[in-house]
């Protein structure tokens, strides 16, 4: 485990940017500190131009989370965290109705939507959350390795709906283990080595810059120091 230290990033309207590190590089602790989980020791974190730290309900209003761990959730069914995500943003009953049902396409969870959460796979609990996050179409949207537990067809689904909500000028904001995705998917990358970033750049500027070498080669050499 590291924490992060002397973090600087900015993701703008329409990015889909990705944080890239090893395991207990500080990835998480870097998106739990942006989204209030965690306080920083210093500095400022303000989400669409309002500072968590002084307006943190106001701020919280303009993004969704969905965290690596969703064991506090397993108490409602998959439709009562849906709902309840609605309730808390105050989204209406017909345009919840209308989400909840292109999302129930997408991800496939039918009649299992009025089981447990506790019941579930973490696959499946991996859908519901992104469910849960979308159904009040937030401005900024911050994932904790979303891809983990999911099929080849949802995260197939997942990065479709990440290209989408980006066009229509959202911002994604997600870490990863799996490089293809970053590669194929991300405006810009951040990556993160021991708390510190070590680099970043834009997908534009590194294909320029390393022809011929993948997303995977750099980051080996560069994260990794091998």
């Amino acid at each position: 485990y590291h924490s992060a230290v002397d973090i600087n990033l900015e993701c703008f309207k329409g990015e889909i940017v990705g944080l890239v590190g090893s395991n207990g590089a500080g990835k998480s602790t870097i998106l739990k500190c942006l989204v209030g989980a965690l306080s920083p020791d210093s500095g400022s974190i303000t989400i669409c131009d309002i500072d968590i730290n002084k307006e943190p309900k106001k701020a919280k209003q303009k993004f969704a989370f969905v965290s690596d761990n969703h064991a506090v959730f397993e108490e409602m069914t998959g439709r009562e965290y849906i709902n309840f995500m609605a309730d808390m943003y105050s989204v209406s009953l017909d345009d919840r109705k209308a989400r909840l049902e292109k999302l129930e396409g997408l991800f496939k969870l039918g009649s299992k939507l009025d089981n447990l959460i506790s019941s579930y796979s973490f696959g499946m609990k991996q859908k519901a959350c992104i469910m849960g996050a979308l159904i009040y179409e937030p401005s900024v949207w911050v994932l904790d390795e979303p891809f983990t537990g999911l099929d080849l067809e949802a995260t197939l689904e997942v990065e479709k709906i990440m290209r989408e909500y980006a066009e229509r000028g959202g911002t994604v904001l997600f870490s990863s283990h799996d490089l293809h995705i970053v590669e194929r998917l991300c405006n810009k990358i951040y990556m993160v080595r021991k708390g510190y970033i070590v680099d970043s750049f834009t997908m534009d500027d590194f294909k320029k810059n390393n022809k011929g070498a993948t997303l995977e080669d750099y980051f080996i050499n560069k994260v990794k120091g091998v």
